[in-house]
């Protein structure tokens, strides 16, 4: 009896190690997130879908935060994206050559590692996702479905822009934008980075400060700097994935206009009519989407962009891109750049929703009224005033919260109160957030 036992004991113990050794390792499938499940169900499996894809084992921010101490901002760009890059091939490696094998062979398109939020976008076919769902390395894919142009832009209602040189000159001078200027500072050596509908470059009053990227070749068809971009000379388009940054709307221009435009068509227009500017468009045929809004920051970080400024915004209920979102502006600050993005127009009241995604993200800074106090990111988010100095009836202006279920335990550090008017967080920048 006792032999048979020790045979038995064997057999079964040969036989786990054998079955451990064929099975594949154990893990959860990915989720599909933000209606991704719904779509699939209803278009044909050759379909490309927008989707952006998510990976598990993120960066240490908090540990990365210290590596950088007491580096100057250039070494700290350096170091922080080569960190990210790294990082994220070593986490998702696997799961991303097999995308660009998907690429290969015709069945995904357009895409781009967001090494700025762990993760990578891409048009991959329906019928190929729930296969990257099953990847070990994948943590969960969201849908990244068109926005509507007229959905995102903020720009003040015609009712209450008035005469737009009446309107920059009043602004200007309520800032004190000429005394700065009297001191000697009008933005030269600084390269400001714009995310928009693209940009008329060769108009005269922003002619003379577009950035130039001077590794790359014109129109040679090559991609001489080996970045990933083909003839990006001076920008590039994230939605048509393509070196075409010119204007496809107005807004772009416009706003291009109030950083840097520099009075040679009229009077000086700019808040800082010496900078650099360097153009990245995400949108096309009126259309854009929150994921190409990420690739855009992060080719902004990767080529020396100290300040980005966008004007658009995107009107949602908490969602999982408001971790996308995010990660982004936490690793954008911690690579030494801010981030100037518009707050939406959706004025007052529906607190804490009234400020839109990514505008909602924490700023660098924490206000001194800011009684809660959890983590910053590179977002100063941006209200509108009017000339006598009171918040513009159309201007979001908080408070907003994190404090989703679905957020990392680390962002969920800013928790709302209705009617408790320092709960969530409240924005320290220039245009008044209340």
């Amino acid at each position: 009896m006792v032999r048979l036992f020790r045979v038995g004991a064997i057999s079964i113990l040969l036989l786990a190690v054998l079955l451990s050794l064929q099975a594949p390792p154990a893990f959860a499938r990915a989720v599909l997130l933000n209606g991704l499940e719904k779509t699939l169900d209803s278009v044909p499996s050759d379909s490309l879908v927008p989707v952006v894809i998510t990976f598990f084992d993120p960066p240490d921010t908090r540990q990365l935060r210290l590596d950088v101490e007491g580096m100057s901002l250039p070494q700290r760009r350096v170091y922080v994206t080569d960190f990210l890059k790294k990082q994220l091939d070593e986490s998702a490696g696997d799961a991303i050559r097999w995308i660009e094998n998907e690429s290969k062979k015709g069945r995904a398109e357009h895409f781009y590692p967001l090494w700025i939020a762990h993760s990578c976008m891409c048009r991959l076919r329906a019928d190929r996702i729930p296969v990257i769902a099953e990847h070990p390395q994948v943590k969960s894919i969201l849908l990244d479905p068109p926005i509507r142009i007229e959905d995102c832009i903020d720009e003040a209602p015609e009712t209450e822009s008035g005469p737009v040189t009446l309107e920059l000159s009043w602004g200007l001078n309520y800032i004190g934008a000429p005394e700065i200027w009297d001191q000697g500072y009008m933005g030269r050596g600084v390269v400001v980075g714009i995310v928009s509908t693209g940009v008329d470059i060769d108009h005269p009053d922003l002619a003379d400060h577009v950035w130039t990227n001077e590794d790359e070749i014109p129109e040679n068809g090559v991609d001489d700097d080996a970045n990933g971009y083909v003839d990006d000379v001076y920008g590039w388009n994230f939605y048509d994935d393509n070196n075409n940054i010119s204007d496809a709307h107005g807004h772009g221009t416009k706003c291009a206009g109030l950083i840097c435009g520099d009075g040679t068509d009229g009077d000086t227009t700019g808040v800082a009519p010496d900078v650099t500017l360097m153009v990245v468009r995400n949108w096309a045929s009126g259309w854009s989407s929150e994921a190409t809004r990420a690739a855009a920051v992060q080719y902004l970080v990767d080529n020396g962009a100290q300040v980005i400024s966008a004007s658009i915004s995107y009107e949602h209920n908490f969602d999982n891109f408001d971790i996308i979102h995010r990660d982004s502006m936490v690793n954008t600050l911690i690579s030494g750049v801010i981030m100037v993005n518009s707050q939406g127009n959706n004025g007052a009241g529906d607190e804490p929703l009234n400020i839109n995604a990514p505008a909602r993200c924490p700023p660098p800074w924490i206000h001194p009224e800011q009684t809660l106090v959890g983590g910053t990111s590179a977002m100063l988010g941006i209200g509108a005033f009017s000339s006598d100095g009171l918040v513009a009836s159309f201007s979001g202006r908080g408070p907003t919260e994190w404090y989703e279920d679905f957020y990392p335990e680390n962002y969920r550090d800013y928790p709302y109160q209705d009617g408790a008017r320092m709960s969530g967080f409240i924005n320290p920048i220039c245009a008044p957030s209340w």
